[in-house]
């Protein structure tokens, strides 16, 4: 569990920087500079990229994690997995592009009337895919070498970075949206190549055939196993990313600019869920490769653990400072309407969180083919949900149908685990930290109002924070935790000089 830990701390702390960056833009630079048919249009089209990117990629970014071990031999250059993985995926992009020409007259159709803006970007989505495509298989390439901080930092830091400022010189006058879209295609693009130059720093980008090494019954294998994720992976984004397709053709684009900001608010406390996933893949299908399920339980208790602590004091934060972060984001008042989509969004983020790294152990084990079942069954459910929800509720429907969503199938998820291998991520210590987070959320919620904003959000913010650190270190909910505050006071102590 050490380098799991380490390495999820260091990538939290990159993404921890990245959410403060991306806080800074969706939060503030967004709403003064961009209207919300923008900041919808904007979401929209990285939406339908990632969309056509899930069965684009022929499922080549969880091949790499569970066929990695197969390859992996250094002085043999991985035989040529990088190769086969970059060739593979461009086949994908190929085929998926053909697939986007061709349906093109249907796709826009769904659009035209509630959200025609959308018509103007479309072939801008090409580039887009290859860049996003690119970019996330050699972050998935590093991450089995488990190295997830560098592509962590271009991710979360540097192109957050570069996002922000294109969107200044927008607001400024500097250029039209249109070179605004061109310059974030060109950030995602020109990061896949600081990747390669970081991997050929690491003397693991290997330019070898794969050809000899892969035999037909593997390459069968691999076919077999990326057919399947691109099954889930539809089904998948049916139930995590339809709302952002569903509310500019049944609302419009200004109401997902709306949705799409309180849905940024929402998910930030899925920080350390992120990291976590991206380090625990690669050991969790080593372990199913040894058969060490004891290991895999371990990772699993220690992962819902460790996210609920965590999770539950970012949502405890978010939304017990809703009210005054709405007042200073510039133009609040129009973005009022997503408030209790911060709710709702947060707290599917929670159910994720608390459920642990189950789709991590389902998908590397021999039983991955159940997360199909599953997504088909909850995908259908969440399509009709937002249907019947959206026009009802408006955008909060949306949010309360992906909420749906995601307890189903969590439940479904974790009732399967159970089922097969009995072991399951619950502990009376989650129960004693729920217990904890309703006590300050009733103790907060009388909180006094404060004129000024700023103030009242970090006054409150510094008091939460003190109390759930003091209660979580006091009553030893998470031995990780416990341990690395002890490690981090010692190091203090021994910097101030004073010995313990």
């Amino acid at each position: 569990m050490g380098i799991i830990i380490r390495q999820s701390i260091k990538g939290s702390i990159v993404s921890f920087g990245g959410v403060g960056i991306s806080a800074l833009t969706i939060l503030f630079f967004y709403p003064w500079f961009l209207s919300p048919a923008e900041i919808g249009l904007l979401a929209f089209l990285e939406t339908v990229a990632w969309t056509f990117l899930s069965f684009g990629s022929l499922g080549v970014y969880n091949i790499t994690d569970k066929f990695f071990s197969r390859f992996e031999d250094k002085e043999a250059k991985h035989h040529g997995y990088l190769v086969f993985l970059l060739a593979y995926l461009f086949i994908g992009f190929l085929l998926v592009t053909a697939v986007l020409l061709i349906f093109k007259d249907f796709w826009l159709g769904i659009y035209a009337r509630k959200a025609p803006q959308a018509l103007d970007y479309f072939y801008y989505l090409i580039p887009f895919m290859f860049s996003l495509m690119y970019f996330s298989l050699l972050e998935s390439y590093a991450r089995v070498h488990l190295r997830i901080v560098v592509p962590s930092l271009y991710r979360d830091v540097i192109l957050r970075i570069f996002i922000l400022f294109s969107i200044v010189g927008y607001g400024i006058g500097l250029y039209d949206f249109t070179s605004l879209l061109i310059l974030r295609i060109a950030a995602f693009f020109f990061a896949a190549v600081g990747l390669l130059f970081y991997l050929n720093h690491l003397k693991i980008l290997f330019w070898h055939s794969p050809l000899g090494f892969i035999t037909p019954s593997l390459f069968r294998e691999i076919i077999q196993y990326g057919a399947f994720i691109v099954l889930s992976g539809l089904s998948n984004l049916a139930i995590s990313k339809i709302d952002m397709l569903m509310i500019p053709a049944l609302l419009g684009a200004s109401d997902l600019g709306i949705y799409a900001l309180a849905f940024f608010m929402g998910t930030i406390i899925e920080v350390p869920r992120k990291a976590l996933g991206q380090i625990s893949t690669p050991i969790i299908a080593q372990a199913w490769a040894r058969h060490d399920l004891q290991m895999i339980q371990k990772i699993y208790r220690s992962s819902a653990l460790n996210q609920w602590v965590v999770g539950l004091l970012l949502f405890l934060l978010v939304w017990l400072n809703t009210d005054d972060i709405f007042r200073i984001i510039p133009n609040g008042e129009r973005f009022l309407e997503g408030k209790y989509v911060i709710l709702l969004i947060g707290l599917t983020r929670l159910i994720d969180m608390v459920t642990g790294v189950n789709s991590e152990i389902l998908l590397q084990s021999n039983y991955y083919r159940f997360n199909l079942v599953a997504l088909s069954i909850l995908a259908g459910l969440n399509i009709g949900l937002n249907y019947a929800l959206i026009p009802w509720m408006g955008i909060s429907g949306a949010a309360l149908s992906t909420l749906l969503a995601f307890i189903v199938f969590n439940l479904a998820k974790g009732f399967f685990i159970w089922y097969r291998f009995k072991i399951h991520p619950f502990s009376w210590k989650i129960f004693y930290v729920g217990l904890l987070a309703i006590l300050v959320y009733i103790l907060f919620s009388f909180f006094p109002f404060i004129a000024w904003a700023w103030p009242s959000i970090l006054f409150k913010s510094t008091l939460i924070a003190l109390l759930w650190g003091f209660a979580t270190l006091y009553f030893k909910f998470s031995p990780e935790i416990t341990a690395l505050s002890e490690k981090v006071f010692k190091m203090i102590q021994e910097k101030l000089g004073k010995p313990r």
